[in-house]
């Protein structure tokens, strides 16, 4: 993975990924007006509003990230067509990782101190 990589080529440390990471779920929510997730499912446009895996990305196991992250096979391949989906009850929405940005921050803050 490109983000593996990137984190060990520039020794990035888990405080300042988790910290970007963060101002990257605000931006998806308060820019994109999206709820920001952790494993989309749904249809491939959802990776818009992906965060990343801190914890798996950080085990630096090619296994256990090759797993989470190359596995998903979307059902569908438009937002409509997985709204129809939806409305006509033929489907149920199987992204089940919805991040709450404000506990996230708390989070970050817990663990850290601050969000700088």
């Amino acid at each position: 993975m490109v983000m593996k990589q990137f984190i060990q080529h520039f020794h990035v440390s888990r405080e300042a990924f988790d910290k970007a990471n963060l101002r990257w779920a605000i931006l998806i929510r308060d820019r994109f007006d999206a709820v920001p997730k952790l494993s989309p499912k749904d249809y491939w446009d959802q990776e818009t509003e992906e965060i990343y895996n801190a914890d798996i990305i950080f085990s630096f196991d090619d296994e256990i990230i090759n797993s989470y992250y190359l596995s998903p096979q979307y059902p569908f391949e438009t937002v409509l067509e997985y709204e129809e989906a939806v409305a006509d009850g033929t489907y149920t929405s199987q992204t089940e990782v919805w991040v709450d940005v404000d506990e996230m921050k708390a989070e970050i803050l817990a663990k850290y101190g601050s969000l700088d």
